[in-house]
């Protein structure tokens, strides 16, 4: 326990570095502390890096003052950190612009619950903002304030996670969603009165400088990655016995074992079963991605792999859930995984018998085979990194987390011991692409949607995201499945390439999975539409084989 320190003009107030923790009953409480820095540089002030999340320890940081801070908390590379009721004054400085009250990065559920922060002085820099999640798997950004600061919340990467119950005040942007974003649907719930039904329930106040409550920026590609805020009025207090369900993907992170201490705003109840819905996008890659889309699609089911093998829930009767496990386990992702779960045991031959099995066939592959490998070979030698193996590092270091993946940041946290704490490591990928024109302008820079029931493109677009269609390639069943209960009139049309209407089914909107026999059509590439009272809401190509 580190508890009830004053620490005063530190470049890091604390520094907890590798401690490999092999037990998910390990804990390190970072409590009660008064931290001030006041320097004319970067200064962090609760600083946590571990190799990697397989690494089960569990960080508490709680109730801590920090002050005069370019990074107040940065957590890199842990499983399950709480970071909660703390109070977090942000400054920059003139050699570095660059400031986040809390920071996290390639972590696994953590959990970001009640804190204050505040820009001192205010700044509407989109340098400087309140929280940064990014590639962090199942966390969970509830029921804190900031304010003055160029942004309140900011997504980066693939992560699945839940935002809700916070207010942004006085911002640039109150919540930006960026490089791929995909937190979940968050609108369209038929729950509470019309124009009511907002689970994320996020608030906003003041004045937002951009004009943007919300934005979204090198995003998915206009589906699921839209935020969605309550345009007015801008405060919303449901009785939560209204909600049923909430924001969040995976929300039995918060009821298990793990959970320490409840959060103190109220929180709102989500049905077992929700989490395997939004499971089975990833698992069947129905969920759209720009740029990497080769990559994005290997974090998005890289990170369910682990959530599915670490929070096994999802997986009880779950056929789906099951094979995706199956397979991914005997497939390069699998073998990484297992290599770093063996290493945070310390259990050194596994591990390597592990590595020798990785054949890459991508960058974030070589990246995991690299650091793995290297990591290994001082191990086993008992020496520390050569000056090849330090250059090497600091090339991967620099690469953009959201294409080159989490092994970023684990030669980021490797640097922490021979670099200057002032270095940093940073591709403009991490920056966000502010200036990306609108999806009508041929871009995906969007200014997310109020919620309301109106039906436009994005609506469309963002619906076709929840209904799916598998499997495809298919052979003698189709399978249509409708995770949205707002639909009320809604066909199934099948065309041949030529353009000749083959089948014409409609759906049973009563059902969520609808089957379709596909046993009198010949093989071949066909071309399906799926309307809703003859509105156009999803179109594709299926393939069929015999």
């Amino acid at each position: 326990m580190i508890n009830k320190n004053k620490i005063d003009h530190a470049l890091v107030g604390v520094h907890c570095y590798f401690n490999s923790f092999p037990s998910d009953s390990v804990r390190t409480y970072i409590t009660q502390n008064t931290i001030n820095a006041s320097w004319p540089f970067s200064t962090k002030g609760i600083w946590l890096q571990e190799f990697s999340y397989n690494s089960i320890g569990r960080y508490y940081v709680q109730l801590n003052a920090l002050s005069n801070i370019s990074f107040g908390v940065q957590a890199e590379n842990l499983y399950k950190p709480l970071i909660e009721q703390n109070n977090i004054n942000i400054a920059p400085v003139v050699n570095n612009p660059t400031a986040k009250g809390i920071s996290i990065y390639g972590c696994y559920g953590a959990r970001i619950y009640n804190n204050n922060l505040k820009g001192i002085p205010a700044t509407a820099s989109v340098t400087v903002g309140g929280i940064y999640a990014s590639l962090s798997f199942i966390s969970t950004i509830q029921c804190n304030d900031t304010r003055d600061l160029g942004y309140g919340i900011r997504c980066a990467g693939l992560m699945p996670s839940s935002v809700y119950n916070n207010v942004m005040r006085n911002e640039f942007y109150g919540f930006w969603l960026s490089n791929n974003g995909f937190i979940g649907r968050q609108d369209n719930l038929p729950v509470g009165p019309p124009q009511t039904n907002d689970p994320s329930y996020n608030q906003f106040f003041g004045t937002f400088s951009s004009g943007f409550r919300s934005y979204t920026s090198d995003s998915t590609d206009g589906t699921s990655s839209y935020f969605v805020y309550r345009g007015s009025p801008a405060k919303y207090n449901p009785n939560p016995a209204d909600f049923n369900i909430q924001s969040s993907l995976f929300q039995h992170i918060l009821s298990g074992p793990s959970n320490a201490q409840a959060p103190l705003c109220q929180g709102i109840a989500v049905p077992a079963g929700l989490a395997a819905k939004h499971a089975k996008k990833i698992a069947q890659d129905s969920i759209p991605f720009t740029g990497n889309i080769a990559n994005a699609k290997w974090l998005n089911k890289q990170g369910l792999f682990t959530n599915l093998l670490l929070d096994t829930v999802n997986l009880q009767n779950d056929t789906i859930l099951q094979n995706f496990v199956t397979t991914t386990n005997s497939s390069n992702a699998g073998v990484i995984y297992n290599a770093y779960k063996e290493l945070s045991n310390n259990h050194i031959v596994q591990a390597q018998n592990y590595l020798n099995q990785l054949s890459p066939n991508n960058t974030i592959e070589s990246n995991h085979q690299y650091i793995l490998s290297t990591v290994l070979i001082n191990l086993q030698n008992g020496n520390g990194l050569t000056q090849t193996q330090i250059t090497n590092v600091r090339i991967l270091a620099h690469k953009c987390p959201f294409t080159d993946g989490i092994g970023v940041y684990q030669a980021r946290a490797m640097l922490a011991l021979i670099d200057s704490v002032g270095t940093i490591y940073q591709d403009a990928c991490e920056e966000g692409n502010l200036g990306e024109p609108s999806p009508a302008e041929g871009g995906n820079g969007r200014k997310a949607k109020p919620n309301n029931n109106q039906l436009t493109q994005n609506a469309i677009e963002e619906t076709a995201a929840e209904i799916l269609v598998y499997p495809n390639p298919a052979n003698e069943t189709l399978f249509i499945e409708l995770d949205n209960n707002e639909f009320t009139n809604a066909n199934f049309e099948l065309y041949t390439m030529l353009g000749e209407k083959v089948m014409a089914y409609a759906l049973n909107t009563n059902e969520q999975i609808s089957s379709i026999s596909l046993q009198q059509l010949a093989a071949g590439v066909y071309y399906y539409i799926i309307k809703d009272n003859n509105q156009v809401i999803k179109k594709d190509k299926v393939i069929i084989i015999k």
